[in-house]
């Protein structure tokens, strides 16, 4: 959009201040997101300046309150930013949600080769789909992304040939779901890396971007040629989201947590020093407290290097919205729980916890996150520790929640 708008003549700044007007993107997988974004909304409307807004959000949820009398630009309508751009400065109110298509099928989206401007001269970013096959329940972007819409190989292949010869050293494929591209239109996501690789220069790199295990399954033999390439980053971000079984059936992830494993060790095997990514929602609606004791067990089992940890948050419209939640304080303490079982997390010195019990006596339980063979002077300060701690079940260690 950016570079749509300076090649149009307009002025591209760096704060708000100097602005006249303010195009702001959205993402509504969280709710902290949409906070920030309704904020930034007010932020912009309180210093008087014309507002655009664009993105997940305001896509899903354009009768929302606070868009009222706000120009949205769709996730499919970003090549006519200056077309609304132009109408807002008007004072006209302009809203574009449509989405394209081609011989009647959904499109990737807008054209891959409009003008942009790179936060990282040296990194092309390029989007291979946009949508999905999923249907999770707990998701707010199928609202706004809606279903699976790949762009064709050669656009994508000419897109990087032209990056390539602009300077940059490095292409992100980035997606809702890598692993489900081309399947909407004959294709496949090896085809299109076996494309791509063949037009990388000498010095040059592709990084793959998220994939969800139902469908990186179906073509791991490729998958772990194509990562063991030396113009391919050995990286791979795989959300696994729970080790229960049951809360991913509650979730429809649409895969087991065996499902998962088996792509993690084959992997592991066959690519030398591959980073796998991870994601894990704690708090989910069904969650009991043995399934978080199996997603720590996947955790522990498999030491991600990277991994992300989210508390639930209740997407409004969404399944799992409805759903009856668990004590409101539970998905924080297990976030707090996940985090602490991570390995640079066991060397911490000796924490003072206070902790307040209902007959309102303070106890003061001194313990080392990670400490082993738990020992309490009293039933009393067992009951405070426990109220306020987790212990594994597995290797009766003691995490403190802070």
């Amino acid at each position: 959009m950016a570079g749509l708008l300076a090649s149009n003549g307009y002025k591209i700044v760096n704060t708000e201040d100097e602005a006249d007007l303010v195009v702001l993107n959205s993402c509504t997988v969280k709710n902290p997101s949409e906070d920030h974004f309704r904020n930034a909304i007010n932020s912009a409307k309180d210093k008087n300046k014309f507002v655009v807004v664009a993105g997940c959000v305001s896509q899903a949820t354009p009768n929302v309150g606070y868009l009222k009398n706000l120009s949205i630009l769709g996730v499919q309508q970003i090549d006519r930013v200056v077309e609304v751009v132009e109408e807002t400065l008007k004072g006209n109110r302009v809203r574009l949600l449509g989405k394209k298509k081609v011989n009647r099928r959904k499109a990737g989206g807008a054209s891959l080769n409009l003008p942009k401007i790179r936060r990282n001269p040296l990194i092309e970013i390029i989007p291979i789909s946009t949508g999905c096959l999923n249907q999770c329940t707990y998701c707010k972007t199928k609202h706004a992304r809606g279903d699976l819409g790949s762009y064709p190989i050669g656009e994508i292949v000419n897109r990087a040939v032209e990056a390539f010869k602009e300077g940059c050293k490095e292409i992100w494929l980035t997606s809702e779901d890598t692993g489900a591209y081309g399947k909407d239109i004959d294709c496949s996501l090896p085809q299109l890396l076996y494309a791509l690789i063949n037009v990388i220069p000498d010095g040059c790199y592709l990084r793959l971007g998220m994939t969800n295990p139902p469908y990186i399954k179906d073509y791991l033999e490729d998958i772990g040629k194509i990562l063991s390439h030396h113009r391919v980053y050995s990286f791979l971000h795989i959300p696994v989201q729970s080790g229960s079984d049951q809360v991913l059936s509650d979730m429809r992830r649409e895969y087991f947590r065996r499902d998962f494993e088996d792509i993690v060790d084959y992997l592991r095997q066959r690519v030398p020093g591959i980073t796998i990514a991870t994601d894990i929602i704690c708090g989910f609606p069904t969650e009991t407290a043995a399934d978080f004791e199996e997603t720590l067990q996947l955790v522990a089992k498999y030491r991600f290097p990277i991994l992300f940890i989210n508390q639930f948050y209740p997407r409004p419209g969404t399944v799992a919205a409805k759903m009856e939640r668990i004590p409101a304080h539970q998905p924080a303490l297990r976030y707090y729980v996940v985090k602490k079982t991570l390995p640079d997390a066991r060397n911490v010195a000796w924490l003072t916890l206070i902790l307040l019990l209902v007959t309102n006596c303070v106890i003061v339980v001194k313990v080392k996150c990670g400490l082993s063979c738990i020992n309490f002077t009293s039933p009393r300060e067992k009951e405070a520790a426990l109220s306020c701690c987790y212990i594994s079940r597995e290797t009766n260690q003691l995490f403190p929640i802070l």
